[in-house]
């Protein structure tokens, strides 16, 4: 007796694709499905759904977590060996290189850490549209202690203007 094929596109899966084909040449069709796809890979609704899970389901990742170490132990120590070795390594010595290209980068980063408040809220934003201060920006590091108090987005903005700068200075 041979066995039963297996056939992977049975009258029943051709059916279902010609369906689904013809419901998607709907454009209207097409952004219902993209926006449910959207809202379910949303960090935020993610995290809603994750965090309404959690409560429903206390100390449940915990348990799961602490089998699965108890079961596998040593593997994070060698897994963060194996990273260092690979990743730590270049990092610390591209960060020492960079280091000894911008003397008192460090210095001065430390001493507003130590010293200087940040402000409630971002110096750079417009007035109506205010975000937290999370960063230290240094507009010139021979004067470690004057800082422009900003957010990401603002930090990251006038770092690249300031890098645009140094570049326009270098082909002068």
């Amino acid at each position: 007796m041979h066995p039963k094929p297996i056939v992977f596109f049975d009258e029943k899966h051709v059916k279902q694709r010609a369906y689904r084909q013809q419901y998607m040449s709907n454009p209207e069709n097409r952004e219902k499905v993209n926006k449910s796809r959207r809202d379910h890979f949303d960090p935020v609704k993610n995290k809603e759904r994750q965090d309404r899970w959690d409560k429903a389901h206390p100390g449940f990742r915990k348990e799961i977590k602490v089998d699965w170490r108890i079961a596998h132990p040593g593997y994070y120590t060698e897994k963060k060996a194996e990273w260092r070795g690979r990743v730590g390594l270049k990092n610390s010595l591209d960060t020492q290189k960079w280091l000894s290209e911008h003397p008192g980068v460090q210095e001065a980063q430390t001493a507003a850490r130590n010293h200087v408040d940040l402000p409630e809220f971002c110096e750079v934003c417009p007035e109506d549209d205010q975000n937290k201060a999370t960063s230290r920006h240094h507009p010139d590091y021979t004067y470690p202690l004057i800082i422009v108090g900003c957010c990401v987005a603002c930090h990251y903005y006038l770092n690249k203007e300031r890098s645009s700068q140094e570049q326009k200075k270098e082909k002068e």
